[in-house]
């Protein structure tokens, strides 16, 4: 085991490290996937016996970090280098601060930062009094009217109402408070989404992509490149840079915008590792977004630019498999998955996250597609789709047979 307290060779970079996740779900999914393509070691947290993640994970812990005897926290702690955060609950991440603290580990993670873009309320303030353009609040927006809890993320409580009498009934049934939600105008438009890293305010943006969302609005497809030009990628830099530099951050951050009417408008900020953008930066670019954010903390640096291979065109999206149909729903379906591994070559897929395996009624997938131009990627995911859609079909007719 590595020396405690020894940050030397870590510091210059050259080491495979130990590093804690805490949380099993869609951010700890992205977390040791992206972990494990820099050829660190997972060692994950999570009090659900079958969290999402578990199968990405070299060590996996399940104990209630809350309720936690010292003997699992040790273990759990005692081996790692840093602690990545991919958990949303507050009181986690103010129980795994203070250990790091005991252990003196590095907590990777801006809780200055993160306080401001996990409440949409103050985030919106901070938007405004950037002047950055931003969906108009209720009553100064019309209907139809988009409603969201102040403190959740992604398509978690998302409601669109459009009538003041499903307003004024919703508001009724609705058990979070009237003061806890952010009402706003429902806009439509391609939504985009940037990250940055960066070290007390100064960043390195990464890859501009292109979000597509179910019925539900959530993501279910990510796509690189963007389809914006130039001009619109820049535009989209300068906006996540001026953020970074106003809550003066260190980590990462990811920024979300729609574009409507002729301009972008901010809809949302994570300081924090966000789930499926990094994994398509990553086969995009070849920046890996957790090795940036070891780096802040880790080096107290941030690559001054990006230094790229040559892009690659990427389709990221979740395919939910039932009875020999296929669906296209939102990050939620592996949310709610368990028993999910890493297989290369998914039915010509380049990579899939999934819990597949041959004469499964039903499963999931995380399908990773890169080619050399986005017209070839979609070719690959509809060789991919046939190639699904000839096994299931093969996979009735044997389960038929067994009748």
């Amino acid at each position: 085991m590595r020396k405690q307290g020894d940050l030397a060779d870590i510091r210059k970079g050259c080491v495979s490290l130990n590093i804690a996740v805490l949380g099993g779900g869609l951010q700890g999914t992205e977390a040791a996937y992206l972990l494990r393509k820099a050829g660190h070691k997972v060692f994950m947290l999570d009090k659900r016996p079958h969290a999402p993640a578990k199968g990405l994970a070299h060590h996996y812990f399940c104990f209630d970090l809350l309720h936690a005897t010292e003997k699992q926290i040790d273990a759990f702690i005692s081996p790692v280098e840093a602690i990545i955060p991919a958990t949303e609950s507050i009181n986690a991440l103010m129980a795994m601060e203070r250990m790091a603290r005991k252990y003196n580990k590095i907590f990777c993670f801006d809780g200055a930062a993160y306080s401001i873009s996990s409440n949409k309320v103050i985030s919106n303030r901070l938007f405004a009094r950037m002047g950055l353009p931003g969906p108009l609040p209720w009553p100064k927006a019309g209907f139809p009217l988009l409603l969201k809890p102040a403190n959740s993320s992604g398509s978690k409580g998302v409601k669109v109402v459009i009538n003041i009498k499903e307003l004024k009934e919703l508001l009724a049934s609705e058990k979070t408070p009237s003061a806890e939600l952010v009402m706003e105008e429902f806009l439509e438009g391609p939504s985009y989404s940037i990250e940055v890293a960066a070290v007390m305010g100064e960043g390195t943006t990464m890859e501009v992509t292109l979000l597509q969302f179910d019925e539900l609005f959530d993501c279910n497809r990510v796509i690189y490149p963007s389809g914006l030009d130039r001009a619109g990628v820049s535009l989209l830099e300068s906006m996540v840079l001026q953020l970074a530099k106003a809550l003066h951050l260190t980590g990462i951050m990811d920024l979300e915008v729609i574009h409507t009417a002729g301009q972008f408008k901010v809809l949302e900020i994570d300081a924090r590792l966000p789930s499926q953008t990094p994994t398509v930066a990553y086969h995009a670019s070849g920046v890996n977004l957790v090795n940036c954010l070891l780096d802040a903390f880790l080096r107290g640096t941030v690559p001054s630019q990006m230094v790229l291979k040559k892009k690659k065109a990427v389709i990221y999206e979740h395919l939910y498999c039932r009875s020999g149909k296929i669906f296209f729903p939102g990050e939620h379906i592996v949310a709610e998955s368990s028993g999910l591994y890493l297989q290369e070559n998914f039915f010509g897929a380049d990579e899939a996250i999934t819990n597949y395996a041959p004469g499964k009624k039903s499963w999931v997938a995380t399908v990773i597609i890169t080619s050399e131009s986005i017209d070839e990627a979609w070719q690959k995911r509809q060789i991919m789709l046939e190639k699904i859609i000839k096994q299931e079909d093969k996979g009735k007719q044997q389960r038929f047979l067994y009748l």
